[in-house]
């Protein structure tokens, strides 16, 4: 893949509005190793869609593209996540954010975020992020080790969306990709401003039914419902 992005790196791509990549390698990648199409995406001005796939490269990476980030509408951003055998540098919530705070014209996100290398520490001064035209959120969070701390979901997930304004939203996506645990007693996302007006809610997540409920009330605007039930352990109180 490198050569060949080599090879056309110097080309400008004056009205390329659409650009999606997506990686091959599995593994880890040396710690100050770039991502392959950081020289192309510097010839793309007018780029509106860019979505990044299966890479394992540390989060600064990303924060350090140089593209014309406000003039994204659509972005996604689907690390290679890690596995049992290899811890792969993932995004802090830090990371996260930078990306996020620089997309205001941003009208649909997706987004993998592995939690498996946070801790309560990462996860403090969280700072606001205002989407005012995000319109459809497909968020999925993973943690592929069996060692969880899901203590993150009392700190850092209500923090994490708490941070995100975007009143114009309207549809959400929301999964939890967990391996082993039990259901969720909260819902994740609840501390999302403006849950109120989404009228469309896939679920993707072990919930309670009391959490299930909750999560309804919460979308008082809600038109349509997929709810989709991982094979977890359940506690139904």
């Amino acid at each position: 893949m490198n050569a060949h992005l080599d090879q056309i790196s110097s080309h400008n791509f004056p009205i390329l509005t659409f650009f999606s990549i997506q990686s091959t390698a599995m593994g880890r990648i040396s710690e100050g190793e770039g991502l392959p199409f950081a020289s192309v995406v510097r010839q793309m001005p007018t780029l509106k869609y860019l979505a990044m796939h299966d890479f394992s490269h540390l989060g600064r990476q990303y924060t350090r593209l140089e593209l014309d980030w406000e003039n994204l509408t659509e972005l996604t951003l689907r690390p290679q996540p890690s596995s049992y055998r290899e811890a792969i540098p993932q995004f802090s919530p830090g990371e996260i954010q930078t990306i996020l705070r620089r997309t205001c014209r941003l009208q649909s996100v997706t987004l993998l975020i592995d939690i498996s290398e946070w801790d309560h520490a990462s996860t403090n001064n969280t700072a606001m992020v205002n989407l005012p035209a995000m319109r459809d959120m497909h968020i999925t969070f993973t943690h592929p080790r069996r060692n969880q701390d899901l203590s993150l979901l009392k700190t850092f997930l209500p923090n994490f969306f708490h941070s995100i304004l975007c009143p114009s939203l309207k549809k959400l996506s929301a999964s939890w990709k967990v391996l082993g645990g039990t259901a969720l007693t909260q819902v994740p996302f609840s501390a999302l401003v403006s849950l109120q007006e989404v009228e469309v809610l896939s679920l993707e997540m072990p919930l309670t039914p009391r959490a299930l409920l909750d999560c309804l009330l919460l979308m008082p605007s809600l038109r349509s419902l997929e709810i989709v039930r991982l094979q977890q352990d359940c506690d139904n109180r």
